[in-house]
C-alpha cells in the first residue's frame, strides 16, 4: 500500500478550513514547516485513519480542535489493484467509506473497516497491523513501561502475539514472501549470490566501478606530475626570459646614456657657438655703427670739398676763406694743398 495524498478536516489546528499533502511517492517522504505548523496532527490523523475503527470516538479525541467539531480523513492510496480514497469521520455523522477513484463505492461503515485492516495486513480485529510498524514522535528509543500488571499484560500480549504469528497462517505468508524476495537475490538451497539478480549486478557493477576508480586515480596521479613537471619547466622559462630581458634593459640603458652624453657635449659645443656668434654679432654692429660713422664722414668732407671749391673758383687765387680749416679737420689726410694755394682731392 502506498498513501498518496493526505485530506484533513475538522482536526486540531486545521479546522473546518482543512489541509491537504498531495504528491506523496514511495520513496522517502518529508513533511518540513516550521514548529506548530500541523505537522504531527497530519500524522496523528493518518494513524487513526488507518487503525481505529470510525464507532470509536475516545482514541481520537485528541484530534479534535479546541471549538469542538468532529476529526474528518481522507487519504488517497494505491495497491496492488489500484487506486482507491479512504475516508472517515469520527463522532456525530461518523462514517467509513472506501471508494474507486472514480468514485465507485467499494465498502462502508464495518465493512469499510475491515477492508482497511486486510489492505494494511490485520487478520484478525482488534489485533492490530502485525503488517504497519508506526513510531510516533520522539518515540523511537523510549522503552514501554513494563512494571506491574501492565508489564504482565505487555508480556502475554507479545507472547500471544509471537506465537500467533510463528505458528499460524500469517508466519506461513510472511515466510513465502521473504524466500520470494530473497530468491531474487541468492540462489536457493546453496544461499550463493545470483550473479543475474539484483545483489549480483550490484556487485559486479561495484567491481566495474573500483577498477574505473583505480585507472582513474592513476590517471590523476599522472596528470598531477605532469602539470607539476610543465610548472617547473614555466618557472625555467620564465626566469631565462626574465634574464634575456633584464640583459636587453641594460644595452638599452646604455645606449640612452651615450646618446645622452653626446646631446651633454653638443649642447655644450652649441653653447659655444652661440657665444662665438653673439660676439660675431656685436663685431657686426659695432663695425657697421663704424662703417655708418665713415659714411657720414665722407659725405661731410664731400660737401666740404665741394664748398671749397665752390670758394675757389669765385675768389680766385684769394686765400681761403676760415672755413678751410675746418674742411681740413673733417676731411682729414685726403685734403691737401697744392703748390698753388689751392685744394686739391
Amino acid at each position: 500500500m502506498l498513501i498518496e495524498a493526505i485530506r484533513v478536516r475538522d482536526v486540531r489546528r486545521f479546522g473546518e478550513a482543512g489541509a491537504r499533502v498531495d504528491g506523496l511517492t514511495g520513496g522517502l517522504n518529508v513533511l518540513a514547516a516550521p514548529n506548530e505548523s500541523g505537522k504531527t496532527t497530519l500524522v496523528d490523523a493518518v494513524h487513526a485513519c488507518l487503525t481505529v475503527p470510525h464507532t470509536h470516538r475516545k482514541p481520537v479525541e485528541s484530534l479534535v480542535p479546541t471549538g469542538g467539531g468532529n476529526p474528518w480523513v481522507a487519504l488517497d492510496i494505491s495497491t496492488d489493484e489500484g487506486g482507491f480514497r479512504v475516508e472517515k469521520r469520527f463522532g456525530q455523522g461518523r462514517l467509513a467509506r472506501v471508494t474507486t477513484r472514480a468514485g465507485q463505492l467499494v465498502a462502508e461503515a464495518g465493512d469499510a473497516d475491515e477492508w482497511l485492516r486486510a489492505v494494511i495486513g490485520a487478520d484478525k480485529a482488534g489485533e492490530g497491523p502485525t503488517g504497519l510498524v508506526w513510531v510516533r514522535q520522539d518515540a523511537s528509543t523510549e522503552a514501554p513501561d513494563a512494571g506491574g500488571a501492565r508489564g504482565e499484560a505487555v508480556r502475554g500480549l507479545i507472547a500471544g502475539q509471537v506465537s500467533g504469528v510463528v505458528g499460524g497462517a500469517r508466519a506461513q505468508r510472511v515466510m513465502a514472501a521473504a524466500r520470494e524476495r530473497l530468491g531474487a537475490y541468492v540462489t536457493p538451497g546453496r544461499g550463493q549470490v545470483a550473479k543475474r539478480g539484483p545483489l549480483g549486478e550490484a556487485q559486479a557493477r561495484v567491481g566495474e566501478l573500483e577498477a574505473e576508480a583505480d585507472r582513474l586515480r592513476a590517471l590523476t596521479g599522472r596528470t598531477r606530475r605532469t602539470a607539476e613537471a610543465l610548472a617547473e619547466a614555466e618557472d625555467a622559462l620564465a626566469r631565462t626570459e626574465d634574464a634575456g630581458e633584464a640583459a636587453r634593459r641594460r644595452e638599452a640603458l646604455a645606449e640612452a646614456e651615450a646618446a645622452l652624453a653626446d646631446a651633454v657635449r653638443q649642447d655644450a659645443g652649441l653653447a659655444g657657438l652661440r657665444s662665438e656668434a653673439a660676439r660675431a654679432a656685436d663685431a657686426l654692429a659695432a663695425a657697421e655703427a663704424a662703417l655708418a660713422a665713415l659714411t657720414r664722414d665722407q659725405a661731410a668732407a664731400t660737401e666740404a670739398e665741394g664748398a671749397l671749391e665752390r670758394a675757389g673758383a669765385s675768389a680766385g687765387a684769394a686765400e681761403l676763406p676760415p672755413i678751410r680749416p675746418a674742411a681740413r679737420e673733417v676731411a682729414g689726410d685726403d685734403l691737401r694743398p697744392s703748390p698753388d694755394g689751392a685744394a686739391e682731392g
